[in-house]
């Protein structure tokens, strides 16, 4: 799992570098608190007076944005940063007209902006208009050639549409153009859904998901000690484990070990913190254990592989309550998911059920897992 080849890491555990998470809370804190106060007492610099709307914008705080933008335009009409800033904060809040109004407004001021044309990508990606959303995207690339996002967003919606060796290719680039060590390494697990559910090429793809799967661990220690979003955190790690698991058995790999580490990465916190989070006549057993630390969609898929629960376990946990997207989520999750379990356990008619039902229905909202669910058809069937 270590990049670095002296690294003394066991494997299938992962180190958290804690230094790194430390220095980047610290950082944090300084720009959503101490930044603010001095530009409140006018102790910035004039050049820094986006701070404020930026991070406000960062932060959801999306109507104050609008407002802290609005005043920047009435103080410098031409400029056109704070046009495509604004539009991004529209954009934010679903206001469609009003977003793509200010990107026009950003480009009439400076045909070349950057941000405005990536930003409009976003917009029209989110209406559903990918022609025009990709073709933004194509003039942000060539503005800024050592930009990773543009060929990244690129490559999802060339993968949503079935354009696999075109949205390789953006991976490639996203991939050769990624520097920043804090960066999710979202690139390279598409690279690796490629390769694995398109090319036939699994251990390419368990190389990708491992190194994904390593930034990814990062996010989940990350929120436990600055907060955040952890579950959120720990669904991001489960669907790698569950690439990386498929990966690894269809190259041949033994990935017993590496399930029990990730399986122990999730259910070890719940046991240390047990009894600060539950009555003390609260018995801890396996089960509430894992009940709690597989809660978070799709860690069960997890519990699956070390043995610990069942298909039936999977799909209870995949209908249960929640809103109408997460279930449809769930629901394509687990069609696909169970359907190559089951597949790669002999169970064949029970898997061509669930995959045809990833195919053609449960995955009707996720283009790019319904296309996995039909390569997956097709190679049961070669």
């Amino acid at each position: 799992m270590s990049e670095n080849q002296a690294d003394a890491t066991p494997p299938g555990t992962t180190q958290w570098s804690w230094g790194r998470i430390i220095v980047r809370g610290i950082l944090i804190a300084l720009v959503i608190v101490v930044v603010p106060r001095l530009m409140r007492n006018n102790l910035v610099p004039a050049g820094m007076d986006y701070m404020n709307a930026d991070l406000d914008r960062g932060q959801g705080n999306l109507d104050r944005a609008i407002a802290e933008y609005t005043a920047l335009i009435k103080s410098n009409p031409n400029d056109p940063r704070a046009y495509a800033d604004r539009g991004e904060a529209y954009r934010l809040k679903h206001d469609s007209p009003r977003a793509m109004a200010d990107f026009a407004a950003a480009l009439e001021r400076d045909p070349r902006h950057y941000e405005a044309f990536l930003y409009r990508c976003r917009a029209n990606r989110d209406s559903g208009a990918i022609d025009r959303a990709i073709a933004d995207c194509r003039a942000a690339a060539a503005i800024r050639v050592n930009e990773v996002e543009p060929p990244s967003l690129i490559g999802r919606m060339l993968l949503a549409r079935g354009e696999i060796a075109d949205a390789q290719a953006q991976f490639e680039a996203a991939v050769a153009l990624q520097k920043e060590p804090f960066a999710g390494d979202d690139n390279r697990m598409y690279r690796g859904l490629i390769a694995l559910f398109h090319d036939n090429r699994p251990a390419a793809a368990a190389e990708d998901f491992a190194a994904a799967h390593k930034r990814a661990l990062d996010s989940v220690a990350g929120t436990r000690l600055l907060g955040g979003d952890e579950q959120a955190a720990i669904a991001a790690v489960s669907y790698l484990v569950i690439w990386r698991h498929i990966a690894r058995v269809r190259a041949g790999e033994d990935d017993a070990a590496e399930v029990a580490a990730s399986l122990a990465q999730l259910t070890d916190p719940v046991r240390r913190d047990w009894w600060l989070q539950h009555p003390i006549n609260e018995d801890q057993t396996e089960a509430r254990i894992l009940a709690i630390a597989l809660k978070p969609w799709p860690a069960r898929f997890i519990g699956l592989y070390a043995g610990k629960l069942t298909p039936a376990d999977v799909r209870a946990a995949a209908q249960a309550e929640g809103d109408a997207a997460a279930r449809a989520q769930r629901a394509c999750d687990a069609d696909l998911y169970l359907g190559i379990y089951l597949a790669d356990k002999g169970a064949r008619d029970e898997a061509l059920e669930l995959l045809r039902a990833a195919a053609t229905t449960s995955c009707a909202a996720a283009p790019a897992q319904a296309g996995f669910a039909k390569a997956e058809l097709t190679r049961i069937k070669s």
